[in-house]
């Protein structure tokens, strides 16, 4: 039986957290590692939807199966680039938050890092060690950003 469309996503972002904080650990210290988690997550969850953005992309992902090597076989290259990026970028977080649909204030330690946010993440959100990562990537995230900024009605 193919995996629903929910854990093919939830695949897609865990595998990709897991390699951000493997590549770019968090200081010493469970708080620190807990808000690095988040972080990797909500950037992972935003990247991933943008993405992915239809049912039909999930189904499809789910019936071909993982795009990653054998050990990693959920991690999607495309999506790590782009949640690289967004760690990157707190701007860039906040305006492809709401181009995937998702409200910026659930993703605020991504959006809008506060001082323990940032010093927990202090890797994983340093822009010349996830450039690397993330500039292979950086121009199909800002044509998917401002695609479905386009697609948002305006108030």
């Amino acid at each position: 039986m193919p995996p629903t469309s929910t854990d093919t996503l939830q695949s897609v972002i865990a595998a990709v957290a897991g390699r951000l904080l493997r590549d770019f650990p968090a200081p010493p210290g469970a708080l620190n590692q807990a808000l690095a988690q988040l972080q990797a997550e909500q950037a992972a969850a935003v990247a991933a939807r943008l993405r992915l953005p239809t049912a039909l992309d999930l189904a499809l992902l789910a019936l071909t199966g993982p795009p990653g090597p054998e050990d990693e076989p959920w991690l999607d290259d495309t999506v790590l680039g782009w949640a690289a990026a967004l760690l990157a970028d707190p701007d860039l977080a906040r305006r492809a938050t709401l181009a995937a649909g998702l409200s910026p204030a659930a993703y605020r330690r991504l959006t809008q890092p506060g001082p323990h946010e940032q010093a927990a993440a202090a890797l994983l959100r340093h822009p010349d060690l996830l450039d690397t990562t993330a500039l292979a990537h950086r121009d199909d995230l800002l044509a998917a950003v401002e695609r479905g900024l386009q697609d948002i009605p305006a108030a």
